[in-house]
């Protein structure tokens, strides 16, 4: 068995021997699973999520005088590219669709899911930075989120979420086996090892960066800010536990039951920020319900002033 190539140039895909549908004589539109169930579900899911998104980003992008809510901002405009690629991965499933049957159109609603998360976990990394620079009051990194220089710090996530998915192993909906998968499932005879270590290394090792840095701020300030402690908490497990179990299922087959439980972690994830913030996060509370917005700002900033102080 050999393992496919992990530096490729994915708009050659056609040309490329272990994701070219010609290869094996199949008749591809007798191949997939129609999940008319799960794919509606999917669809759903993913719209409980860009819906309150679509209401949070205008009050991130009212609030984005400090740094992080710039990076908010951001990070909600790569959860919502996840979840419209998600929902398509959920139209897939509805139809029954397989890599083969189009192969450019999976490559894009790849792309668009893939890259949107990839950018997102690293977004949630460098907010999780910024937090801790701002709560131990570090000052040699402290100059990094003056004025527009967030957006500048933003770069980042784009450059590592989108170009790895042109040049590494990408996953696509199957409903064959009802997950976004590296493996396109052409070929019976395991001649190719579908994986790809940019995901593996990504899914591995951003949660557990994220985790220590959560940790160390939980354990930092929980006597003093409690309910900040809790919204980290859900976020932070939220993502490990999904992470790492999509990058298990790439390596592993098992139950229908844990496949169908991992897909919709990995919707809620996305999708579960704008009710953490709304939940926890009084002054996009207060702007949403249209609460005296000038008074928002005022809470927001004595809240930096008092963490960048503690």
């Amino acid at each position: 068995m050999t393992v496919i190539a992990q530096l490729r140039n994915n708009f050659l895909f056609d040309s490329l021997d272990d994701y070219n549908c010609s290869s094996p004589p199949v008749d591809w539109t007798t191949r997939g699973t129609p999940r008319p169930v799960f794919g509606s579900l999917c669809i759903a899911s993913c719209l409980v999520g860009v819906l309150p998104y679509l209401a949070c980003l205008p009050t991130l992008w009212g609030m984005r005088s400090h740094a992080c809510y710039k990076m908010m901002f951001f990070l909600g405009l790569t959860d919502m590219g996840t979840l419209v690629g998600l929902a398509l991965g959920g139209v897939t499933f509805v139809l029954g669709g397989v890599y083969c049957h189009a192969p450019r159109i999976s490559y894009a609603v790849g792309l668009l899911t893939c890259g949107s998360f990839f950018a997102s976990c690293c977004a949630c990394f460098m907010i999780a930075i910024n937090r801790f620079v701002e709560l131990f009051d570090i000052r040699s990194l402290l100059a990094l989120y003056k004025g527009n220089r967030p957006w500048l710090v933003m770069v980042i996530p784009c450059l590592y979420g989108y170009i790895p998915m042109m040049v590494s192993p990408i996953a696509t909906a199957n409903s064959e086996a009802h997950l976004f998968l590296i493996d396109p499932l052409i070929f019976s005879d395991d001649r190719y090892e579908y994986t790809s270590y940019f995901l593996l290394g990504n899914n591995f090792t951003m949660p557990s960066m994220s985790s220590l840095l959560y940790l160390t701020m939980t354990c930092g300030m929980f006597v003093r800010r409690r309910t900040l402690s809790i919204q980290c908490g859900i976020i932070v497990i939220f993502h490990m536990t999904t992470m790492l179990g999509y990058a298990f299922l790439q390596l592993i087959h098992t139950s229908d039951a844990l496949q169908y439980a991992a897909h919709m972690s990995w919707i809620f994830m996305h999708g579960l920020p704008p009710y953490i913030y709304f939940t926890f996060n009084s002054a996009v509370r207060m702007r949403l319900l249209g609460i005296a917005p000038s008074q928002a700002m005022r809470v927001t900033t004595t809240m930096n002033n008092s963490v960048g102080k503690s």
